[in-house]
């Protein structure tokens, strides 16, 4: 089960951590930001609330395939929106945030923290979910035979 609550976490951050960062002056209100920059950003959130839900569809409810293929469409789509936006920064001109906003990202012991490193860290729980929740899968099966 702990697998489970780690990928569920995961799912649920991604469910609501684009809202939560985003709807504020340094995206949804930000006055520099054109329409369509910010059309972008609702894509991106509601992506990210699709695939929240869409995983933990699979994790609990859906009944299709086994327990394990479940976990193994739960996990790729938990996974999907931090592996793409650790890809983000390779996009011409891209920069973690704007200038004027650096201040509200957060910094430990004088380092800066970007959207890579949330990335790191969600997609490592999922690792970490999946490895758990796969090993209670087999070792379930094992007990059956």
């Amino acid at each position: 089960m702990l697998g489970k609550i780690i990928l569920s976490f995961v799912s649920i951050f991604g469910l609501f951590g684009g809202w939560l960062a985003d709807f504020n002056d340094t995206h949804i209100y930000n006055p520099n930001w054109s329409g369509h920059a910010k059309f972008h950003v609702g894509h991106t959130m509601i992506i990210g609330t699709t695939l929240g839900v869409a995983s933990l569809y699979f994790l609990f409810i859906s009944k299709m395939g086994t327990r394990l293929e479940r976990l193994n469409v739960s996990t790729l789509l938990n996974s999907i929106y931090w592996f793409s936006q650790s890809l983000s920064i390779l996009v011409p001109f891209a920069t973690y945030f704007d200038p004027d906003f650096k201040r509200k990202m957060p910094v430990i012991n004088g380092f800066q923290l970007t959207q890579l490193h949330l990335d790191i860290v969600l997609l490592t729980l999922c690792a970490i979910g999946y490895l758990i929740e796969r090993a209670n899968i087999k070792s379930e099966h094992v007990k059956t035979k």
